[in-house]
């Protein structure tokens, strides 16, 4: 309950949304009762007519800039008088109905159009529910109250006339002004309401809901109580899309309508027993896809290892909202509801190491989660052993996440996620999908050591420190320039002397101070290299071949250069 408040307390804090909810309440009201007597007649065409026929009077209102009952009179005026065009050809001539109402549906968008623009346009289509005024509230509460009393006093005689036209009239002489006054009630109520509504929403919750609601029963009170309903719960919820998905409001209210409709129809087409069935097989879809099992982890390397460890029924994310084809930095936790509600149901949460995702653990503990948290570089162990007095240094080095440019840290990264996904659900095909990865990643790291034998290469200039794992395993020279040093300038004027042949940019960054260092040093700019994390929707193998495929190539090339050039002198 007190989510509920959270949630609906913003919206009534502020005045327009207040008349807004309002204006929602009374236009559902009064288009359902108008829309059981219209259409239960059989005269849903002069729905039709009327709402497009006040186009032009709307337009024009508009254009004189005047309030906004005067543009409701002259709407109202002009749908009257086009309507009654469409009744008098249609009665007078050899026409139908449909093709006198198509005639005049033309000739109101073009009026329309030639006296306001497009603007204008879908405003009297659509209206303006957040901006009308207080006194248009007062005066559609008049017209729901009156609309409401008239249909109670007279109901049985508008069932009446629904039934028989012509029988009523011979039958009760008043019936004619009873019907009349009807219409005129109509119109009003129409011309009223566009300022708010728009001439196609008022047409939607005026036919749509009573259609939606007759292929299922035939009582015209049933339905009429119904389909306010049902226009309430529409009106409401496109009003929170609006607020709270910046939706606009009358085309996702006439979707919604059609959408109910569409369910009708459906509906009325499915026996029950099928409807059952249906019904059952779809709650049985969704308890399986709540029960999913789900894993997060804080980048896409460790979500593409552990969707290669693991069947596709497990839901597997990462806690980001960057999907770009070009990102590769590592994920930092966003502080949003969608994150901590992903968090709270995940039962196991994959992390590189304390360095690189430092800000996840304080999160994690203060949510008190009931997920497994698995940080690998607590696990993983160091291919030789190392000098004590620098155990801070590999500390740091083994938590930053980038280990991954070794495969051999990779393959344990595999070994360690597999043993702890078996023991949180036991599967076979987990150990079979880790021994097919890791002859993968075996083969991948004979092949980049293959393509840097019986090269000689020179030095080259990372703009990041995190390449020490890849140039130890494959015993390339590569120089690191921090971002954070590249403003200092002993570290600059030391880079003449390390005889460097080209300079490697990181990917996803700014290239500039990349290509104008370049330019001071007179050496090869090279592609960017992924660095950080995988980009989006690449795999751990392509991205390495590509890594080392320009640091062949633009090493190797360099020193071709650089011998040939000691040669000629």
């Amino acid at each position: 309950m007190s989510l509920f408040f959270s949630f609906i307390a913003p919206v009534l804090c502020h005045p327009f949304l207040q008349r807004a909810i309002i204006l929602c309440l009374l236009s559902s009201i009064l288009c359902a009762l108008m829309g059981s007597v219209l259409m239960s007649g059989r005269t849903a065409f002069l729905g039709d007519a009327l709402s497009h026929g006040m186009l032009p009077g709307i337009t024009l209102g508009m254009k004189i800039n005047g309030p906004w009952w005067t543009i409701s009179l002259m709407g109202a005026v002009s749908g009257i008088f086009l309507t009654a065009i469409t009744l008098w050809t249609s009665r007078h001539k050899a026409l139908d109905m449909n093709s006198s109402i198509a005639g005049i549906y033309l000739l109101a968008i073009a009026i329309s159009m030639f006296f306001g623009g497009s603007d204008d346009l879908m405003h009297a289509f659509f209206g303006s529910i957040f901006i009308v005024p207080e006194s248009y509230v007062y005066v559609l509460t008049g017209c729901t109250v009156g609309s409401a009393l008239f249909c109670h006093y007279f109901w049985n005689d508008l069932k009446a006339h629904s039934f028989d036209a012509e029988f009523s009239y011979r039958a009760y002489p008043k019936m004619r002004w009873i019907y009349k006054g009807w219409l005129a009630l109509f119109v009003l109520n129409v011309a009223v309401q566009f300022q708010g509504m728009g001439s196609l929403v008022i047409l939607g919750l005026t036919v749509l809901p009573f259609l939606s609601f007759y292929v299922s029963g035939t009582h015209l009170k049933h339905i009429f109580w119904k389909s306010a309903l049902w226009n309430l719960c529409a009106t409401l919820f496109s009003l929170f899309l609006s607020c709270y998905k910046d939706l606009p409001y009358g085309p996702t209210l006439l979707i919604i309508l059609g959408a109910g409709y569409a369910s009708a129809l459906i509906y009325s087409r499915i026996k029950l027993p099928y409807l059952w069935r249906l019904l059952l097989v779809c709650s049985f879809s969704c308890y399986a896809q709540i029960q999913r099992p789900y894993i997060i982890t804080s980048s896409f390397l460790l979500k593409h290892i552990t969707e290669k460890l693991l069947p596709k029924n497990y839901k597997i994310e990462v806690i980001s909202g960057n999907t770009q084809k070009n990102h590769t930095h590592l994920h930092h936790f966003p502080c949003n509801a969608r994150a901590i509600k992903n968090i709270s149901n995940a039962s196991l949460i994959i992390l590189h190491g304390k360095g690189i995702d430092i800000q996840w653990l304080p999160i994690l503990k203060s949510l008190k989660t009931n997920a497994k948290i698995l940080i690998l570089s607590e696990k993983i162990t160091p291919k030789k052993k190392f000098d004590k007095s620098r155990k801070n240094f590999y500390d740091e080095l083994f938590s930053d996440g980038h280990v991954w440019h070794d495969p051999y840290y990779v393959i344990q990264y595999v070994k360690i996620i597999s043993k702890t996904v078996f023991e949180l659900y036991p599967e076979d095909t987990t150990k079979h999908y880790a021994c097919a990865y890791i002859n993968t990643l075996n083969k991948l790291d004979t092949w980049i050591a293959t393509q840097w034998e019986k090269r000689k290469t020179a030095s080259g200039l990372v703009f990041h420190n995190s390449m020490p794992h890849y140039q130890n395993r494959y015993g390339v020279k590569l120089y690191a320039l921090s971002e954070s040093r590249e403003a200092q300038g002993k570290c600059l004027m030391g880079l003449k002397k390390l005889n460097i042949c080209a300079i490697f940019p990181e990917h996803s960054h700014n290239y500039e101070g990349a290509r104008q260092l370049a330019q001071d040093l007179k050496v090869k700019l090279a592609d960017p290299l992924c660095i950080d994390d995988l980009p989006f929707g690449e795999s751990y193998v392509s991205i390495m071949k590509y890594n080392t495929k320009i640091l062949c190539t633009a090493l190797t090339q360099g020193t071709q250069k650089k011998i040939k050039t000691t040669y000629k002198k």
